[in-house]
């Protein structure tokens, strides 16, 4: 099946490079507007526990109130019975449009001394939004937020929603600042590795396509569930080491066949029969162990499993189709090292040489070399055991 496989990956590989530049396109298009719709709080909560039953139920007849923002006004010089503190904040808190809002508390509308710090410097307002959707309340916050600006005082943002806000954006523009320092990196090493800038740039290409294409499917997740925003931390990392542990096997054997005297198209053929089944045994592994996360009932864990079952899949999709069609397409010039060694040309001096060539050695001294650390570092764990024991067997009967 996977030397087929290859076999197609040759004849349609300029139908099939296409179709990968197609949708890697339309999946960074479509993709870019997950980054707006992950939830920052999501994760941690239990819908099916005892306290969320017991939140649906106050949220039910009784309504929900909660402080979605929570908004800090504070000065140095000023207290809030001046009026040059008092004044313009009141005047903002009036002008806000109030249709996407079910509730706003401050010391002026409730007269609460609660709402006031001990100094008489700084007080806060609580705002409720109508929506109980968390991408909802976010984008009605991004719409207001200037207008809780005024002079004199400084302004800052708390609560879940301006969280989640802030989470999102921070991460976008975190993961386009680790994006931006690692890709040359990783270029430079898999130069090194590759021996070829040629070949060095296919692992980037199937983490690419692997990366857009899942950040496109988590925001269809995200049209019918919740996703957390640390999901997207998997996918970044995920998809490059994947794409580089799969076309790392996939060219060293393409660069063998090609040393032997294959053609270009039976050496895509037997890479794809032979590094493409362990490519895809490996992914099938790694699947469904994130997969298995999603038995656990934390909505966290659940986005954790969408994302990184999504991520394993592009990624194998990716290096048995896209990959083969990307070798046939280069040819021999994927094959060819730019920095001294021509392909297929094994190097028997080299450290990873010489550390294979021990490994048939005596088994006594390299298990004890591997294992002597072990007890070590299970140390503290044991030392913790007891305790922990006794403490879980001390709930256990409370609870009982």
């Amino acid at each position: 099946m996977f030397g087929a496989l290859g076999r197609f990956a040759v004849r349609r590989r300029r139908l099939i490079l296409l179709g990968a530049l197609l949708f890697t396109v339309v999946a960074g298009v479509w993709g870019a507007g997950v980054f707006g719709r992950l939830g920052g709080g999501v994760g941690f909560d239990d819908p099916g526990s005892p306290s969320s039953h017991a939140d649906r139920l106050l949220a039910g007849p009784l309504g929900r109130h909660t402080a979605d923002v929570v908004v800090l006004y504070e000065s140095d010089r000023l207290t809030v019975d001046d009026p040059a503190f008092a004044g313009p904040v009141r005047r903002a808190l009036d002008a806000l449009p109030r249709q996407d809002i079910v509730r706003l508390e401050s010391y002026w509308s409730t007269g609460s001394p609660g709402f006031v710090s001990g100094d008489r410097h700084a007080t806060y307002v609580t705002v409720q939004f109508r929506s109980p959707d968390d991408q909802e309340r976010v984008r009605v916050l991004r719409g207001i937020r200037d207008r809780f600006e005024v002079e004199g005082p400084t302004v800052r943002f708390g609560g879940v929603t301006a969280m989640t806000d802030q989470v999102n954006s921070t991460i976008a523009r975190d993961i386009g600042l680790a994006e931006a320092i690692s890709v040359p990196i990783l270029l430079i090493v898999l130069a090194v590795v590759f021996r070829s800038l040629l070949a060095a740039a296919l692992p980037l290409a199937v983490g690419v396509v692997a990366a857009l294409g899942t950040m496109a499917v988590l925001r269809l997740v995200t049209l019918v569930a919740d996703v957390s925003t640390f999901a997207i931390q998997v996918v970044t990392v995920l998809g490059l080491g994947l794409a580089i542990d799969y076309a790392l096997l996939a060219v060293t054997r393409f660069r063998e066949e090609l040393g032997r005297g294959a053609s270009v198209a039976a050496a895509v053929e037997r890479t794809t029969a032979t590094a493409g089944r362990t490519i895809a045994f490996s992914g099938a592994v790694v699947a469904l162990s994130f997969a298995g996360l999603a038995v656990f009932p934390s909505r966290f864990l659940l986005s954790m499993a969408y994302a990184g079952a999504t991520t394993v899949v592009l990624a194998v999709l990716t290096a048995l189709t896209v990959l083969p069609a990307l070798l046939a397409a280069l040819g021999r010039r994927a094959g060819q090292s730019g920095l001294g060694r021509r392909a297929g040309e094994r190097s028997s001096a080299g450290a990873w040489a010489r550390a294979g060539s021990a490994a048939p050695g005596p088994a006594p001294p390299a298990c004890a070399g591997i294992a002597w650390p072990t007890p070590s570092c299970g140390g503290p764990s044991r030392a913790r055991s007891p305790s922990s024991r006794c403490s879980w067997r001390s709930a256990c009967r409370s609870s009982g």
